[in-house]
């Protein structure tokens, strides 16, 4: 059940569109060089630890409610599925609002 919370959350369903906007979408697609259209790499293990260490743990909790302090306590848990569903946000161009608060 949170999982499918989570998922809705950060991965809504695109909402339906004109037809226009497809064929409009399809051509930007084909106008980008195959380079800037490959997947850009994924957060590796190392950045995330960087990322967590330079985590100010005196600092006042975020929109989520978690303190620094209770996050990094949690990190051996919950790295791994934080780690996956960065990286597929990255990777699905997807930039959920929450996400750009933090």
């Amino acid at each position: 059940m949170i999982a499918d919370d989570c998922a809705q959350n950060f991965f809504p369903d695109e909402p339906p569109s004109d037809p226009i906007h497809s064929e409009v979408e399809a051509v930007s697609w084909s106008a980008i060089p195959p380079s800037l259209a490959e997947i850009p790499p994924a957060i590796s293990d190392w950045e995330s630890e960087t990322v967590a260490r330079s985590m100010n743990l005196k600092s006042a909790p975020g929109v989520d409610g978690l303190s620094a302090d209770l996050f990094l306590l949690s990190i051996p848990l919950m790295k791994p599925f934080l780690l996956v569903i960065l990286n597929a946000c990255i990777s699905t161009h997807r930039n959920h609002g929450k996400l750009r608060r933090s």
